[in-house]
């Protein structure tokens, strides 16, 4: 699934040098893995969207076509928005990668509905409905 592959370079080092691993490893904070390994739960990602639309039943808005003064939101990783550009007739198209949605949400126009763009769906339903857990009100999901 190409949302899920938004973690992972284009370019991904092949050869790495030893020395820069082990200095990049000690800035790692291993009490993180171990929290996500003891809290890990298997589901299958068939199933990912239905643990999500359990918790929002129907609150995350899906807007294919958008026709008020909603900001779409490509949340796709950078290299995926670099090479296929979105483009959407009559609107401008704001760039927030999933992984800056945390820290970039807060400096969004409060005033307007943000609708998250990922390509699949998966990726930016995801992301509403964190955002939506977190008081967000004004966020739904771009799905041409």
């Amino acid at each position: 699934m190409p949302e899920y592959c938004g973690v992972i370079s284009v370019k991904p080092t092949a050869r790495a040098k030893m020395h820069r691993i082990e200095q990049e490893e000690n800035k790692f904070d291993m009490s993180v893995l171990e929290n996500a390994v003891n809290s890990a739960r298997v589901v299958s990602i068939q199933n990912v969207m239905d643990d999500v639309e359990k918790q929002y039943q129907g609150e995350i808005p899906v807007v294919r076509m958008p026709v008020g003064d909603e900001v779409i939101v490509d949340i796709r990783h950078p290299d995926e928005a670099e090479r296929k550009p979105l483009k959407v007739s009559g609107r401008p198209v704001v760039r927030i990668p999933f992984f800056r949605l945390e820290s970039g949400w807060p400096e969004v126009e409060k005033d307007k509905t943000h609708l998250l763009y990922c390509g699949k769906g998966v990726m930016s339903r995801i992301h509403a409905s964190q955002l939506l857990g977190r008081g967000y009100e004004n966020v739904g999901v771009y799905l041409p």
